[in-house]
């Protein structure tokens, strides 16, 4: 009886952690937003480019922001970027894609600037 009050117990210490790490990323604006994943050829470049913060190589244009696909534009065409469009940070794939890592959402919760 004691074993299963154990495993009970972690597993609603697991849901506790699930959820609070769920929370923190709906209080960010990460989750549910979509936009355009920003993709630097330099995969060390953590600096700011047409007001858009990068870190590792990464930066996001959320849809939402003001002249967003003008900056895209130009990111792309005048700096040699590769983009990829998000459409859900919630639905982020957990594996990469050719231009997304896991890492991603931890990244944008530390660099994104609305």
């Amino acid at each position: 009886m004691t074993s299963n009050l154990s495993e009970e117990f972690d597993a609603q210490q697991k849901k506790i952690h699930d959820l609070e790490i769920e929370n923190a990323k709906l209080k960010s604006g990460i989750v549910g937003r979509s936009g355009t994943l920003i993709i630097s050829p330099n995969p060390l470049y953590s600096e700011e480019t047409c007001g858009i913060k990068f870190s590792k190589g990464r930066g996001f244009v959320p849809d939402d922001r003001k002249n967003a696909a003008d900056i895209v534009k130009t990111l792309v065409q005048d700096f040699g970027y590769a983009t990829e469009h998000i459409d859900d940070w919630k639905n982020m794939p957990a594996e990469q894609s050719e231009q997304v890592d896991k890492n991603m959402i931890d990244v944008l919760d530390k660099g994104v600037r609305l």
